[in-house]
């Protein structure tokens, strides 16, 4: 088993030239998270009023599951194979509602883990300064920026040197006002299995 704690830290900006071989190193470092056998995340995004956090299960290509939680509301989907299910529960209405198969080809990119990757031409200002260290441990440190829908996000990742997994990423959204930023924290464990729902 192979078991990556993380904790949530805050790095500087820094102002080093961007390379086509640091970007590579970027790619790699994204793909290999699709690849790199079950995992676990969890992703959290403290808001002034409520917190936002979504504990999401792959064993790529083959399974997904996810359950995202907003104040009272409550969503899960559970993708196995080709079929893919969602149920949203609020703790005012008591028993959890019945699943809803969702339409076809929504499995496909939940349980690859590809849902919202960044395809390389979509990076930009990439750096890489090198080695951070996190509770005694070296890991890489990367950062970059991508675009979409009109809106740009600022990406910092932290990357183990050994794996070359990455453990920690940090998503904040730029120039929109907002001081939220999408903290997701990696766990990779060969032992992680997605169960079908019970209808």
């Amino acid at each position: 088993m192979r078991v990556l704690v993380c904790t949530v830290l805050f790095f500087p900006n820094v102002s080093m030239p961007a390379s086509a071989d640091c970007i590579g190193d970027i790619v790699d470092a994204i793909s290999r998270r699709v690849t790199g056998g079950p995992y676990q995340s969890i992703t959290t995004v403290p808001t002034a009023d409520l917190q936002f956090e979504t504990v999401s299960t792959f064993v790529p290509p083959k399974a997904y599951a996810g359950v995202s939680s907003i104040g009272d509301t409550r969503t899960e989907v559970v993708v196995i194979g080709d079929e893919a299910r969602m149920r949203n529960t609020n703790a005012f209405t008591g028993a959890a509602p019945a699943w809803m198969k969702l339409p076809p080809g929504a499995a496909t990119p939940l349980r690859s883990g590809a849902e919202g990757r960044v395809a390389p031409e979509e990076l930009r200002g990439a750096h890489c300064p090198g080695e951070r260290r996190k509770e005694g441990a070296p890991y890489q440190f990367y950062s970059y920026s991508y675009s979409r829908q009109a809106r740009s996000f600022n990406v910092e990742l932290l990357v183990d040197p050994v794996t070359g997994l990455p453990v920690e990423e940090r998503i904040s959204a730029a120039g929109d006002g907002s001081a939220n930023t999408a903290v997701t924290l990696y766990r990779y464990d060969d032992t992680v299995t997605v169960d079908r729902p019970a209808d």
